[in-house]
């Protein structure tokens, strides 16, 4: 039973995880070149037990590897478990559990040894703890997955998707097992070594609460699956994926924003109004802008207002980041008839200061004498009395950067850039490694097994495996492949990075971008109705660039089904008078 895929989306280039498989690989052929004229003393100062406790070697130890099946199958296990867990906690931290697993491991194998034994000295090598505590480390932040398993049977190839945990449980209760087994009968694996790398990993996850970030990913994924099949939030049965989410995350403003979008979407006002409220509110502990955003859109939907309080700060943040209109709408639920106090005062200044940023002359001239009446004792009278004479355009500071919130820039984060060297090299990883998982491996492993009484295994291995790559390879593909067909495929591959990140460039508010992105993505596929209609409101309500809107809305029109809700949309926006051109 051997480990071949894991159904995990992937961001970025295995770095770390190349470099240990390729340093492995390195490693083994050193050994095989310059360890036969070594002694073994020589040879046992880079293993770890009790016949050497060089802290040196507990490094050195994990590189090393007894035959071609050990390196080998090890290395099976990295390629499947290793990228997708470095891809979730970043190259650096990945090296350092790689390691630290690996010590653990030889450190419990030694102890294990000195207590059961002490007579006997032993000498540790392999990458197979460090290796557990990766496969740890993937049950804590993957656990909501399912590892593809090769199993041969009879010359058969069968293939099985497995749920990770129980997996994972099998493979420690095996080593557990096995490890009390060894005490009673004598074996060359090293199971409380494999023992000792999960155990580290079960820590590390624990600590690091990867498990609670592996929850947060599998509710994010099933909501965005089924937001990308069409329907928006009106196309949610329920909304127990966003319950599930915030109770995961209930200081995520996010969270509350989604639900709110949601409750609006049904028509529920009064629970969309509550979640916008902690939406604002989370918000502007975080990030300020984003607050404004988001009581913005609260208005902009029709649901209503909040504490004068909430607007006045809102239309500070909005003003300071060079948006006076919108800080313009923000502001004026904050000037009511009914204000009044040092709160009031301050929102009727930014009102004022506003209209004169936007060229609302008249509005000023009556609001400053409504000022003065309101207001009679406020020492900003003289201020109020001064803001004709401010000259727009330098009334208010320069636009200043805004940054996306934690959980957008963490969760939908572009995926990272993969240059074509990287990518033929993991094209070359997958390949190598595939040969492993083909039945006519095995079939020639057990055809040429004779021959391991008359030549070194590393004679055998490797020319098992060469011939395997060979019968794999299509030659009449690599002899009769057009040129159309690969730039066919080329044009694909970058229709589909467009589409993804145009999709995540307007999820982190980087709409000039998306807009840039779905254009270039539109003109290889125009009847993709899903990027045509994400097009149209990007335009719309984002950039407020009301001609090309009307021009994707009437695309939609000519390429969505009859039936489909983006079909009917597109209509009723084209319809409206305020809408014509």
């Amino acid at each position: 039973m051997l480990p071949i895929g894991v159904a995990v989306e992937q961001k970025r280039f295995p770095r770390a995880t190349v470099a240990f498989v390729t340093a492995n690989f390195v490693v083994f052929l050193c050994e095989i070149v310059f360890f036969p004229f070594l002694i073994d003393e020589q040879v046992r100062v880079l293993t770890y037990g009790t016949g050497s406790l060089n802290p040196f070697a507990l490094f050195t130890s994990i590189f090393l590897h007894a035959s071609c099946g050990h390196v080998f199958f090890n290395n099976v296990f990295l390629w499947v478990f290793g990228p997708p867990v470095e891809d979730r906690v970043g190259p650096k931290l990945f090296a350092v559990y790689y390691l630290g697993a690996g010590v653990a491991a030889n450190v419990l194998q030694a102890v294990v040894d000195a207590v059961h034994a002490p007579e006997r000295l032993t000498y540790g090598i392999g990458a197979s703890g460090a290796i557990s505590g990766i496969m740890a480390i993937y049950l804590y932040r993957c656990w909501h997955t399912k590892v593809k398993m090769f199993i041969p049977v009879m010359f058969l190839p069968v293939t099985v998707r497995v749920p990770a945990v129980p997996l994972m449980v099998f493979f420690f209760v095996k080593d557990v097992v096995g490890g009390f087994s060894s005490f009673s009968s004598g074996t060359n694996v090293a199971h409380w070594a494999h023992v000792g790398g999960f155990l580290f990993g079960l820590a590390v996850g624990r600590v690091k609460r990867y498990g609670h970030e592996a929850a947060v990913e599998n509710c994010e994924t099933a909501l965005m699956d089924k937001l990308r099949s069409g329907g928006g939030w009106d196309g949610l049965k329920d909304e127990s994926t966003l319950v599930r989410l915030l109770d995961l995350s209930p200081e995520d403003p996010e969270r509350h924003l989604q639900l709110a979008q949601y409750y609006t979407a049904k028509g529920e006002k009064a629970k969309a109004r509550d979640s916008y409220r902690h939406a604002v509110q989370k918000h502007f502990v975080r990030n300020p802008y984003y607050g404004a955003c988001a009581l913005l859109e609260m208005m902009d939907a029709g649901i209503g207002t909040l504490q004068p309080h909430h607007h006045l700060r809102a239309a500070e943040e909005l003003s300071g980041a060079g948006s006076a209109e919108e800080a313009y709408r923000v502001i004026r639920p904050a000037i009511g008839d009914g204000a009044t106090g040092v709160l009031a005062e301050r929102a009727y200044l930014l009102y004022l200061k506003l209209c004169r940023e936007l060229y609302k002359d008249e509005e000023v001239a009556s609001g400053i004498e409504t000022f003065a009446k309101r207001f009679p004792q406020s020492v900003r009278n003289k201020e109020a009395a001064a803001v004709v004479k401010l000259a727009p355009g330098g009334i208010f500071p320069k636009k200043k950067e805004i940054a996306a919130p934690e959980s957008a820039r963490k969760t939908f984060e572009e995926p990272e850039h993969v240059t074509k060297h990287e990518m033929r090299l993991a094209t070359c990883f997958n390949e190598f490694f595939a040969i492993f998982t083909d039945v006519r491996f095995f079939s020639l492993f057990l055809l040429l097994l004779p021959l391991w009484f008359l030549f070194p295994g590393y004679v055998i291995f490797p020319l098992v495996f060469i011939t395997t790559g060979l019968l794999r390879i299509d030659w009449g593909g690599l002899l009769w492949r057009s040129q159309a067909n690969e730039e066919q495929q080329r044009r694909e591959a970058e229709a589909a990075t467009l589409l993804n990140r145009a999709a995540l460039a307007d999820r982190s508010d980087n709409h000039a971008k998306a807009a840039e992105l779905y254009e270039k993505y539109l003109a290889v596929d125009q009847a993709n109705i899903q990027a045509r209609y994400s097009l149209a409101r990007i335009y719309e309500n984002r950039l407020g660039d009301l001609g090309s809107a009307l021009r994707h809305y009437r695309k939609l029109v000519e390429h969505a089904p009859a039936g489909h809700p983006y079909h009917a949309e597109a209509r009723e926006m084209l319809s409206r008078p305020k809408r014509r051109e």
